[in-house]
């Protein structure tokens, strides 16, 4: 089903377009939902954005409706009496969430270019009581011009890996059994942190990283990834902020709410960790707000400063000793 949603008013329907304003077909493109559910999540999860504010600024939210591409109502947006019903919160609670969510986001651009989203996927151990062991492991650079802004590395390790896995993996990469060997975990992890030294990753950003760092540790990569780096667990801070929304963390379900596109794969870590970077694409450009920097010329000690024009006429800067303040 092909869902649009819908603002009815005595001087002409309005639309939902893709970039989260209301406005006529002509003066842009309508965004598409699946079902009248996703659209009613896209607007809980976008309800706390300032354009999603403005939506509702002078309009009636009984006015709001979702339709098919018949112009058949499905039901309404804010319908109270329908599954997933959307309420716009407005309580102190609410906004101490946006407040935390602006102040992570705001850190996090602090780090673009050197901000690096990971992603992991396992196999079960032959020889470990099913221990789960790392059989991919991929990354993107969120922000920033990097020549190379990903990777994505495959392991292969016959001493953990059963007959059916290893005739698997050569199969799905063809290789040679001679070529998969050079696929070992540490000559993957070594061009991995290559990889993290050439871009100067300062932080880590994943989608639920306890079993990725735990498995990461148990093969004695801990040193690598975390290391030293601040780390961001984006599926536990929405957690957070949407705990009291019922809103599913999976991956997939959370991109599908947010109507963003999985060009690739599921389970694959490095179309996930792209899933995960259009998230916080969104969050950073639509979702959160920079947070204002507070003046502090009433800190500075005027007694450096070297000197102070009250005339018409600007003074001179470069007459100013090198360690002057100027103030504007």
């Amino acid at each position: 089903m092909d869902c649009l949603i819908r603002y009815c008013s005595a001087n002409g329907n309005r639309y939902l377009c893709d970039d989260d304003t209301i406005t006529k077909l002509s003066n842009g493109t309508p965004q598409h939902f699946s079902s009248l559910q996703q659209a009613q999540d896209h607007v809980l999860v976008h309800m706390q954005a300032i354009k999603l504010k403005n939506i509702l600024q002078r309009r009636h939210k009984k006015n709001f409706e979702v339709i098919n591409t018949k112009n058949e109502i499905i039901g309404k947006l804010f319908d109270k009496n329908t599954k997933g019903k959307v309420k716009i919160a407005e309580n102190d609670s609410t906004e101490n969430e946006q407040s935390k969510l602006n102040k992570i986001f705001d850190d996090l651009r602090q780090h673009l270019g050197h901000a690096l989203i990971l992603d992991l996927e396992f196999y079960q151990s032959s020889n470990e009581e099913n221990h789960q062991r790392m059989a991919q492991i991929a990354g993107t650079i969120l922000g920033g011009t990097a020549k190379h802004t990903a990777f994505n590395g495959f392991v292969f390790d016959p001493t953990h890996m059963d007959n059916g896995q290893q005739i698997d993996f050569l199969k799905e990469h063809d290789l040679t059994y001679k070529q998969a060997l050079q696929c070992n975990s540490h000559a993957i992890m070594a061009q991995v942190e290559n990889f993290i030294k050439v871009n100067d990753i300062d932080t880590i950003i994943s989608w639920g990283h306890n079993l990725d760092f735990n498995t990461l540790s148990n093969e004695g990569y801990s040193d690598i990834i975390p290391g030293q780096m601040n780390t961001l667990d984006l599926e536990n801070v929405l957690d957070q902020i949407n705990k009291k929304k019922d809103v599913s963390l999976n991956l997939a379900n959370y991109c599908n709410m947010l109507n963003l596109t999985n060009d690739g794969k599921w389970h694959d870590a490095l179309d996930d960790a792209r899933m995960i970077k259009k998230i916080c694409t969104l969050y950073l450009n639509v979702l959160t707000q920079p947070l204002e920097k507070k003046h502090e010329a009433e800190t500075i000690d005027r007694s450096l400063i070297y000197s102070v024009d009250t005339s018409n006429e600007e003074p001179e800067k470069e007459t100013l000793p090198t360690n002057a303040i100027v103030l504007d």
